[in-house]
C-alpha cells in the first residue's frame, strides 16, 4: 500500500513545495484528489485547490528551483475543471512563455546584407496539455528607427516535453535608402511583438494563421491570453566586404562529408512548376552552408539553399527539404539529374551563428526525378 496516498493536505502541500524526490509523486496525489465528481474524504476543498494553485505560480516563477511537471499537470487538470480563474490561467501561461523564449541575432553583419534574426525557446515550465504560442504582428528597429512592420505567422504547440527548436527565423531586409543612413559600427536592434497564448486543447482545428482573425474574432477564442514582448540586441554592422564566416576542408573530413548528404527523392510538381527535394543528413562534422543546383546535359539550374549545422553524429540524422522554379520541364522528360551543392559564405552568413562552413563542392550523381503525377 503507498501510504503516502492518505497523507492529508497539509503534509502533502508541504512536501510538494520542498527540493525533494517525493514532491513530484505528492503533486500527483494531489491532482488525483481534483475531481469534483469523487465525493471522497480526501478531495481537495475550494480553499485548498486556492492556495495549490498560488502555490504552483509562485513555483513557476522562481527559477532557482526545478521546475515540477506534476506540478503543471495539477494546475492544467484544475482549469479542465473550471477551478482555475482567468487571471490565473493567463499568468501560467505568459510566464511558461515569457521565461522560455529568447532573442538572437547575427553578432555581425555586412553592411546591405539582410540581417539574420530568431527566437528560439527551452524548459517550458509546464505540463502535459501546455499552450500554442502565435506570434502575431512584430516591429523591428534599429537605433530608435522602425524599419520593418509584419505579421510574423508563426506558431507551436508546446508542453514540457516537447518545444519549439530553433523556433521561429527571418532575414531582415532593409531598403537601400534605409541602409544609407546605417553607417558601420555598433547599433541596437530591437523587436516588439504581440504573441497570443491558447489552450492546446482549444486551439485544434482553428486556422493555422491567427493574423487572417480580426481581433474580435481573436478575443472569441477559448482561452486566449495576450502577451507584449519586447527583446534588445546589440550587433555590428561591418563593411561590405568584411568576412564573418571562413570555409575549411581539413581531409581528415572529406570522405564524411561527401557521403553525409542523402537523398530521398527529387520531385517535380507541373501544376505548380515546382521542385522539391526531401532527403537527410548523417555524420556530417561540419557546418554544411551551400546552394543547390539542377544539372543535366550541359544546364545547370539553381535550386536553393541550405544550411545545416554540424556537427550530426552518426547515429542521428538532420532532415531537409528545399524548394525550388527552375527549371521548367515543360514538355521535356528528365528521369536522372545531378546535384551540385556549392560552398556560399552569403548562406553561412544569413544564420545567426555560422562562423565556418565545409569549403569544398559536394557533387551527387544521377539523382532519380519524380514526376508528381506519376507518383499519385
Amino acid at each position: 500500500m503507498n501510504w503516502t496516498s492518505h497523507l492529508p493536505v497539509w503534509a502533502l502541500r508541504m512536501q510538494a513545495n520542498r527540493d525533494m524526490p517525493l514532491a513530484d509523486e505528492a503533486w500527483r496525489l494531489l491532482g488525483d484528489r481534483l475531481n469534483p465528481n469523487t465525493k471522497l474524504s480526501t478531495s481537495l476543498s475550494t480553499s485548498q485547490i486556492q492556495s495549490l494553485i498560488t502555490d504552483v505560480l509562485a513555483l513557476q516563477a522562481d527559477t532557482k528551483h526545478p521546475w515540477r511537471y506534476e506540478a503543471g499537470v495539477f494546475l492544467e487538470g484544475a482549469r479542465m475543471w473550471d477551478m482555475v480563474n482567468d487571471q490565473d490561467w493567463n499568468a501560467y501561461v505568459k510566464t511558461a512563455y515569457q521565461q522560455a523564449i529568447s532573442f538572437h541575432i547575427r553578432p555581425n553583419v555586412n553592411h546591405g546584407e539582410d540581417i539574420p534574426i530568431a527566437l528560439r525557446s527551452d524548459n517550458f515550465r509546464l505540463g502535459t496539455f501546455g499552450i500554442r504560442y502565435h506570434y502575431g504582428q512584430g516591429t523591428f528597429s534599429i537605433n530608435g528607427q522602425v524599419i520593418h512592420s509584419e505579421p510574423i505567422g508563426f506558431g507551436a504547440c508546446v508542453n514540457a516535453h516537447h518545444y519549439s527548436e530553433p523556433g521561429w527565423s527571418d532575414l531582415v531586409r532593409l531598403t537601400d535608402k534605409q541602409w544609407q543612413d546605417i553607417k558601420p559600427g555598433e547599433h541596437q536592434f530591437k523587436v516588439q511583438m504581440r504573441v497570443f497564448l491558447l489552450d492546446t486543447r482549444h486551439s485544434s482545428g482553428l486556422v493555422s494563421d491567427y493574423n487572417l482573425l480580426s481581433q474580435e474574432q481573436i478575443d472569441a477564442l477559448p482561452d486566449v491570453a495576450y502577451c507584449d514582448q519586447s527583446f534588445e540586441k546589440t550587433f555590428n554592422i561591418l563593411p561590405t566586404d568584411a568576412v564573418d564566416a571562413v570555409s575549411i576542408t581539413p581531409e581528415d573530413h572529406r570522405k564524411a562529408v561527401e557521403s553525409a548528404f542523402t537523398v530521398n527523392y527529387l520531385e517535380y510538381q507541373p501544376n505548380r512548376g515546382r521542385w522539391v527535394l526531401r532527403g537527410w543528413i548523417s555524420n556530417l562534422p561540419v557546418n554544411l552552408a551551400c546552394d543547390i543546383l539542377i544539372c543535366f546535359g550541359d544546364k545547370t539550374y539553381p535550386l536553393s539553399s541550405i544550411k545545416i549545422k554540424g556537427p550530426i553524429p552518426s547515429g542521428s540524422r538532420v532532415s531537409y527539404l528545399a524548394n525550388g522554379w527552375e527549371p521548367k520541364l515543360n514538355d521535356l522528360t528528365l528521369e536522372k539529374v545531378d546535384l551540385r551543392l556549392v560552398p556560399s559564405r552569403k548562406v553561412a552568413q544569413r544564420t545567426i551563428d555560422m562562423k565556418e562552413y565545409w569549403g569544398d563542392e559536394i557533387l551527387i550523381k544521377d539523382v532519380p526525378v519524380v514526376i508528381e503525377n506519376d507518383a499519385q
